[in-house]
């Protein structure tokens, strides 16, 4: 898709992707946990690109996670003044070291077929 680049807001961006995907993740049991940043930061980006990238991350981490004792989802915005961070992290155990040089190849995935 070819949309234009705009300036936007990562509250904005963060607040319409969990939009989408609160309720379901909820269900599971997992909490999510969005402190607001003290500051609003704005990037000029693909909004709709971004919020996809953040709900993929956001559904494989529930997926993850959602049979662990208390279980949660934690996003953060990280300013390093001249670039800054959407942090995602999650109560699990982290990525299996065998493949980590796997996960960044399209189409992969360790879910069972179907």
């Amino acid at each position: 898709i070819n949309d234009p680049f705009e300036m936007a807001s990562t509250h904005t961006i963060i607040h319409d992707t969990l939009d989408l995907c609160t309720s379901r993740i909820q269900k599971r049991g997992v909490e999510l946990i969005f402190p607001t940043p003290e500051t609003e930061l704005f990037i000029e980006c693909r909004p709709s690109e971004i919020g996809q990238a953040l709900l993929i991350l956001l559904n494989n981490s529930s997926d993850a996670i959602q049979d662990l004792p208390s279980p949660w989802i934690r996003i953060d915005v990280v300013d390093n003044k001249k670039t800054f961070l959407i942090k995602v992290t999650d109560s699990g155990q982290g990525i299996p070291e065998n493949i980590r040089d796997k996960v960044m190849n399209p189409f992969f995935t360790t879910k069972p077929i179907g």
